[in-house]
């Protein structure tokens, strides 16, 4: 049978009821933003036969803790979680009755007496079935309610915070449907958006971590009781400490995350999935280096704290760190039994082939402020693989062919930039800065675009989500800025509905919306070739830009000095290597694949707009790519496919005059 899920309800209309009726009815809670709303009533046969359920013996739950008070305009409530199942024929083809099974805590449903009938003649009955998951031949469906129990008929005035465990449960479901291959094991799967199913992963430890009586009630058998220094604990059958950041509740602080603690927890769980095995035992050999086989040396191959610990489990989107936190073996780390635990780093991925989820945590007690401050180790920030692309050496759409005759050679970043890091020439050295707050950011773009401050005017404004076979801009003034010698351009990508990566970029967590703003000393006079190089416009440039200033949100491409760009309609090639980068060459069909790139003298990509007649397909991206496909990690976002990742895409280019 499927894996179990919260249920997101549609709201039913309700429908006009005898108020008057005295008697005990039952509604159905769906969500609204982070509360319960009740407003769509149950078939009465179904709600009795809910509350009337053993609660030993079926999933069943009438005392769900985690609610405030159910007392509402002087009227009583009660609620009662419940799991419900049922397959295609009984609920569809056996009309006119509709029958679904209370679920079994034993696993499953469908047992005799776990069946409720329900004829299809009360209106009622068809509001729930229109609430409930998408029906289909030869499967179950299955869903966990949340039901209000009223007193009388009239429905209620109720709305119930959701508590932030079943939010985070929920998020980690819907972020569980969608998949994208691995960092570490492209053969395998983790989730698209994984910065924010790691966070509702993080998010459901921390909630946990706060209620005292989380393990109380969820069924645990041991260290029920947090009040005290020690509790009876597990397994090993005895007292141990409790190492508490508080004397009264909540008592310990969130655990934060880890960039090399989540590497590893990645990693982990990436290979669990590529064996389809639940383990501790890594590879005897991952890419020629065999430190990853146990869990000590594979921490320290990604730089992790020291004192780190490391818990592994199998099931689905949603089941952990829930699983961990309430079993009598790893419960430790969430509720300092033992000392106290800091950092975290959470990983998931799932086997291809056999659809079974893996996850690991890898957890450290060495406190944040002892954090070491060291990079990843070389080679480990790896990417996801895409689709198959073109062999290395072939255009992303035509066979290879000439440079255009239009193309305007300037300095040719095809060989070495004009000003490398380090020259003496101080004044066009690439100096690199830090990387900005998105509140900095914003405050130096207001400043910059100031027509009386900064000076730079607005010349395109474009809408990346409306990119295709035929583009127009938002605004364009073009005909009318005038003169000017400076060039200005402002990508802002945001993700947080789509990808919160930009395809997974990176294993590490990522600002969800990424700004780049880049000025240059102007590479045209003429405003109408500043923007997005679509054919007809004769704007095709491949060359070096000076005095460039980078300011942005993203990591590594913040600096001052001399660039380089690549904009042209053209297919294009690979002119140095086997990836594509900031050394290609416009080839083949003057109506092509197109590049809309600007790069830094280290050849790091500042932000690459490709193939924009894809639409949603086009290529976008702010610093370099990881996106890898057919082994070749293509620095300049070429062939990453991944428009519609973002929730919003916006560029601006601006002009000024000196």
């Amino acid at each position: 049978m499927p894996c179990w899920a919260m249920i997101v309800f549609v709201a039913a209309s309700l429908l006009n009821l005898n108020s008057a009726q005295a008697q005990t009815t039952y509604w159905l809670g769906r969500i609204d933003n982070t509360d319960y709303v009740f407003d769509s009533q149950l078939p009465q046969g179904f709600g009795d036969s809910i509350a009337k359920a053993d609660a030993n013996t079926f999933k069943v739950n009438k005392n769900p803790k985690g609610f405030d008070s159910l007392n509402a305009s002087g009227t009583a409530y009660s609620l009662v979680e419940a799991s419900v199942t049922s397959d295609w024929t009984m609920f569809e083809s056996r009309l006119p009755k509709r029958a679904v099974s209370i679920a079994l805590k034993s696993g499953g449903g469908g047992a005799e007496g776990s069946w409720v009938h329900m004829e299809t003649s009360d209106p009622l009955v068809e509001q729930f079935a229109r609430n409930l998951p998408q029906r289909k031949k030869g499967s179950w469906f299955n869903a966990d309610l949340i039901i209000l129990v009223s007193p009388d008929a009239a429905q209620p005035a109720v709305r119930l915070p959701i508590p932030k465990t079943t939010l985070a449960r929920n998020a980690m479901i819907k972020l569980g449907e969608q998949t994208l291959a691995g960092f570490f094991y492209p053969q395998v799967q983790r989730p698209l958006h994984i910065v924010p199913f790691r966070q509702a992963m993080l998010d459901y430890g921390n909630a946990g971590r706060q209620d005292p009586d989380f393990r109380k009630h969820n069924g645990s058998k041991t260290a029920t009781d947090l009040s005290g220094d020690t509790t009876y604990a597990g397994e090993h059958k005895k007292w141990e400490t409790i190492t508490k950041d508080s004397p009264t509740p909540p008592y310990f602080n969130d655990h934060v995350t880890n960039k090399e603690l989540t590497e590893a927890a990645q990693f982990q769980a990436e290979y669990q999935a590529s064996i389809d095995t639940m383990t501790h035992g890594g590879p005897a050999s991952y890419k020629g280096d065999k430190r990853l086989i146990d869990f000590n040396t594979r921490v320290g191959y990604f730089k992790g704290p020291g004192k780190s610990f490391e818990a592994c489990g199998a099931g689905s989107p949603g089941d952990f760190p829930h699983v961990w936190m309430v079993g009598e073996t790893h419960f430790r780390p969430w509720f300092n039994v033992g000392g106290a635990i800091h950092q975290v780093g959470y990983g998931a991925a799932k086997n291809s082939k056999s659809g079974n989820w893996y996850y690991t945590a890898v957890i450290s007690q060495t406190p944040v402020t002892e954090q070491p401050k060291t990079a990843p180790a070389a080679g480990n920030s790896v990417a996801a693989t895409n689709a198959a692309a073109p062999k290395t050496g072939t255009n992303p759409a035509a066979p290879n062919g000439s440079a255009p005759a239009n193309t305007n050679i300037g300095t040719n970043p095809g060989g070495q930039p004009a000003m490398q890091p380090g020259s003496p020439s101080g004044g066009s050295q690439f100096a690199t800065s830090k990387k900005m707050t998105v509140d900095s950011l914003d405050a130096a773009i207001k400043k910059m675009t100031d027509p009386n401050d900064g000076g730079y005017k607005l010349v395109y404004d474009a809408d990346l989500g409306k990119l295709g076979a035929s583009f127009s801009y938002d605004v364009n003034n073009s005909q009318t800025v005038g003169d000017f010698n400076s060039i200005a351009y402002l990508l802002e990508l945001d993700s947080r509905s789509g990808s919160s990566e930009g395809l997974g970029s990176s294993v590490f967590d990522e600002p969800t919306v990424k700004k780049v703003f880049v000025t240059m000393n102007a590479f045209t006079n003429d405003a109408s070739k500043v923007g997005i190089p679509v054919f007809g416009l004769g704007a095709s440039f491949q060359q070096a830009v000076e005095s460039m200033n980078v300011f942005s949100n993203v990591e590594g491409i913040n600096g001052m000095g001399t660039g380089s760009i690549e904009f042209w309609p053209n297919d294009y090639v690979v002119g140095e290597g086997e990836v594509y980068d900031s050394k290609d060459e416009p080839s083949g069909r003057d109506n092509g694949y197109g590049s809309m790139q600007i790069h830094n003298p280290r050849g790091e990509t500042v932000f690459a707009l490709n193939g924009w007649s894809g639409g949603p397909k086009a290529d976008i991206g702010i610093g370099n790519s990881a996106i890898t496909k057919e082994g070749k990690t293509h620095k300049d976002w070429t062939f990453a496919d991944n428009a519609d990742s973002y929730s919003t895409k916006r560029l601006r280019i601006y002009v000024r005059s000196r």
